[in-house]
């Protein structure tokens, strides 16, 4: 079938049913038939949950980045299969201001860290979204208007404002993978605007993991501010592992070589009140 072909079928995705979208869909990709994607957004209305989900993914492997803004309304969509598809694009074909709207879709509408609602939710969703999190080629308009072209790079590396923005977002997601990654990857940008989340996640969430993270993403971001906090939290922090990496984290950043005693690090602040200054 010649490219034009493959348009006319492309533009009659909707009367197919799920295997006459698979066969088209598949003749689309192995010709990488760039003209057939304004017909391809136009079928993102598809009835079919699974033949949606194919079209989703076609775009994807396309790299069609005029569909992005066809493909956010699906974040909203009724069916996971959908929703998860939606996000894996998104993430690949995005850039910073594109991952503003993710957050939302992976956030808990409760909150509240480490508690796990009622609301939709899929491991699938987190998984894509931690996908994008760690390695996804992000692409950074600030860096392609400097001639820097595309780094391959997670948000923590991509470094907009609006990644930053958008990782604070999911400091609050109901997926504990998804706010340890959020966690390091704000450590990974220093922002230094995240700190006052990141004590509040320190002192507040129920998972381990996740406040292991906020040890290490204190360090290194920096903030002389964050040494209160890590000293309240290592008097009340249970799990040894993470009591070491708080004390690790003060050490680094006072350069004081004391234990685990949080009344010993309370001393020392207080021996020197010039350090917050």
């Amino acid at each position: 079938m010649g490219p034009s072909g493959l348009v006319y079928a492309a533009d009659r995705l909707g009367a197919l049913d799920v295997d006459g979208v698979y066969c088209v869909v598949t003749a689309i990709r192995r010709a990488k038939a760039g003209k057939c994607i304004p017909s391809l957004r136009k079928q993102l209305q598809h009835p079919n949950p699974q033949a949606l989900a194919t079209i989703v993914d076609l775009l994807k492997v396309m790299d069609a980045k005029e569909a992005v803004p066809d493909l956010l309304p699906l974040l909203n969509h009724g069916m996971a299969d959908v929703q998860a598809g939606a996000i894996e694009a998104l993430l690949s074909l995005g850039d910073g201001r594109c991952v503003q709207a993710l957050a939302p879709s992976i956030v808990s509408p409760t909150g509240k860290c480490g508690k796990r609602p009622q609301a939709r939710g899929t491991r699938e969703e987190a998984e894509s979204a931690i996908r994008g999190l760690a390695g996804r080629r992000i692409r950074d308009p600030n860096r392609q208007a400097a001639g820097l072209g595309h780094g391959r790079a997670g948000l923590g590396s991509a470094g907009p404002p609006e990644a930053a923005s958008a990782l604070g977002g999911l400091l609050e997601s109901r997926f504990v993978e998804v706010r340890t990654e959020a966690v390091s990857a704000l450590g990974t940008l220093k922002s230094q605007d995240a700190n006052g989340r990141l004590h509040v996640l320190l002192r507040d969430d129920t998972e381990a993991m996740v406040r292991q993270a906020v040890a290490g993403a204190l360090l290194a971001i920096g903030s002389r501010q964050s040494v209160p906090p890590l000293i309240d939290a290592l008097q009340v922090e249970s799990d040894p592992q993470i009591q070491k990496t708080i004390v690790n984290t003060l050490q680094r950043m006072t350069q004081a070589r004391i234990g685990l005693s949080a009344e010993e690090w309370k001393a020392w602040l207080n021996a020197h009140p010039n350090f917050l200054d």
